[in-house]
């Protein structure tokens, strides 16, 4: 702007199944960016951002074996995921991974 201030603000979401079978995800991720330019020589620029999901997650080993008995047709059912059930037709998984770490700049 003419009186030498500058922001940006971004907020976004994605979510999805993933690809294996149980490993559903969300995440809500934002940006802030406020700026001033001093001079031309001279400019402060203020940033905050982060991202807060989860995801559910897939730790058992599975054998071939167990691939090719729940797979169709001979093949195997790549997607297999055993760490997950269903609740009410609902995936219900006990391994889910929760993070959210925001980060903020000053220069």
């Amino acid at each position: 702007m003419a009186n030498g201030l500058s922001a940006v603000v971004l907020f976004s979401q994605t979510r999805g199944d993933g690809y294996v079978d149980g490993t559903q995800f969300r995440a809500k991720n934002y940006f802030i960016g406020l700026g001033y330019e001093l001079n031309l020589k001279n400019s402060f620029q203020f940033i905050f951002t982060g991202s807060t999901y989860w995801h559910d997650q897939k730790t058992t080993n599975i054998s071939i074996a167990d691939y090719l008995k729940y797979g169709a047709s001979g093949e195997p059912n790549r997607k297999l995921n055993i760490d997950v059930e269903y609740l009410n037709g609902e995936a219900f998984n006990m391994r889910t991974n929760y993070y959210h770490k925001p980060v903020a700049s000053f220069s």
